[in-house]
């Protein structure tokens, strides 16, 4: 089934109950619309079980503390060009969320003002390109293995730019700054690969935790710290938890920091 706005400045759906639009089907295409929820909350659009689902061009928002778009049990999802927001004075609760999908693709999605921006939860091989994360408290939390997280705008985040908890993502070429918190924090997961971000400005740039008897390496290149002003290694402070409750200063490093900013 296809749906096709004539744009969302002038094909608006409207609704006020639990969820604005469901969908259950298979090979479902969402365009061009502004879709809106006024109920407090729940989900704007919900799809379970969706295989090949496409939603984009979409103006996306919420008068409630809701879920602007729910995906689970969905394989090969496309969400492109789709902005999310709440229009009244609160957060969403997350703009996008993942949930036990494989090999979907978010891409250039706009999000503002969400307790989460992009949630990703036991999901593999999920490709989060291009998408602006802004005035979340996360921008993009990445509770899965084996993602990859590119060439994203993250600022201005109250607890983190992005956080992971799985093994074996790939975080490139992401612009994070301006967090009050941490801009990326890796707890209790290694083989995650960090390579030609930029971290500017937040008041933490980075931290590592982890627990158990395994400690917490992941691969840390090239990327740029603006609290680093020297050529040697960029030392990633954390922590790691040995027993319950006692803890054991760790960290792990950024062998060759970029000089400057990548464009």
């Amino acid at each position: 089934m296809q749906l096709y706005g004539r744009g969302w400045k002038s094909t608006v759906i409207n609704g006020g109950a639990r969820r604005v639009i469901l969908i259950g089907s298979e090979n479902v295409t969402i365009k061009n619309f502004t879709i809106r929820n006024t109920a407090t909350t729940c989900e704007v659009i919900r799809a379970e079980g969706c295989d090949n689902l496409t939603i984009g061009n979409n103006l996306i928002t919420s008068e409630g503390r809701n879920i602007g778009v729910n995906i689970i049990h969905s394989h090969n999802a496309y969400l492109y060009h789709n902005t999310i927001k709440h229009e009244m004075d609160d957060w969403l609760a997350e703009g996008i969320a993942l949930g036990f999908s494989e090999n979907c693709k978010l891409h250039h999605n706009t999000i503002g003002k969400a307790i989460t921006g992009i949630d990703v939860d036991r999901s593999k091989n999920a490709s989060i390109y291009g998408n602006t994360v802004n005035h979340s408290h996360v921008g993009i939390w990445v509770m899965s293995e084996k993602n990859r997280i590119i060439c994203n705008n993250i600022w201005s985040c109250a607890t983190c730019g992005i956080k992971l908890m799985r093994d074996g993502n790939i975080v490139e070429r992401n612009d994070v700054r301006g967090s009050s918190g941490c801009g990326i924090h890796v707890q209790g997961s290694s083989g995650n690969i960090i390579d030609a971000n930029n971290f500017i400005d937040n008041v933490k740039n980075a931290y590592v935790n982890g627990c158990g008897t395994i400690p917490p390496v992941n691969w840390w290149r090239r990327n740029y710290w603006s609290d680093h002003h020297c050529s040697l290694p960029k030392i990633i402070p954390g922590r790691m938890e040995y027993a319950y409750h006692r803890y054991i200063p760790w960290a792990n490093v950024d062998w060759h920091p970029a000089p400057a900013p990548y464009e």
